[in-house]
This record gives structure tokens, sequence and C-alpha cells, in this order.
């Protein structure tokens, strides 16, 4: 966008994303109603811990916390386990930060 040979050039403006603080992340958390809030507060430090407070990466995990609630629910008992599992498959072994 700053070249002047860009087609975005005086058309967009730049935008730079800060990274979430902790304090961000578990402000997020409080959407999955579902959950309690000493769950919640599992969930915010692993997303952290996961994401380091990456805007598109934090989002993406709570996407799909929200999308697996009912299994996650489940089995509560495991759900740092389970949280680092769906991380591991979509973060790593997953295509979706391939598009």
């Amino acid at each position: 966008m700053d070249d002047i040979n860009s087609p975005l050039y005086n058309i967009c403006e730049r935008i730079d994303l800060k990274d979430f603080s902790l304090d961000q992340v578990h402000f997020l958390a409080n959407n999955l109603q579902k959950f309690s809030i000493e769950e919640r507060d599992i969930i915010a430090k692993i997303v952290y811990d996961w994401c380091d407070g990456h805007p598109y990466l934090t989002q993406f995990f709570y996407f799909l916390i929200e999308q697996n609630n009912e299994h996650l629910k489940e089995y509560l008992s495991q759900l740092p386990q389970l949280l680092n599992k769906l991380a591991k498959k979509n973060f790593i072994y997953g295509n979706n930060l391939h598009k």
C-alpha cells in the first residue's frame, strides 16, 4: 500500500493491529457464556499461551472453542488437554494457515 505503484496507494489507510494483552484475551473469553468463570480463566490462559496475543489466532482459537463447546463441556475434567489437542490439530497440523 505504501508503494506508489500499488493499486491501493491513496485508497486504503494502513491499520496496525497490536497483539492482545492477557487481560484482553480474558475479556474475549467472557463471550464464551456456556463456560463458568473459572473455566473461562483456564481457557483464556491456554489461548494466550498458544497465540501470544496474536489477534487473528486468538479470535480463531475462540471460534474453534465455540464450535466445539458441547464436546468440551462434556469432558471438563480434561479441558486443558482438549484445548491443546484442538490447537495442535488446527494450528500445527491443519491447513487453515495456508489459505
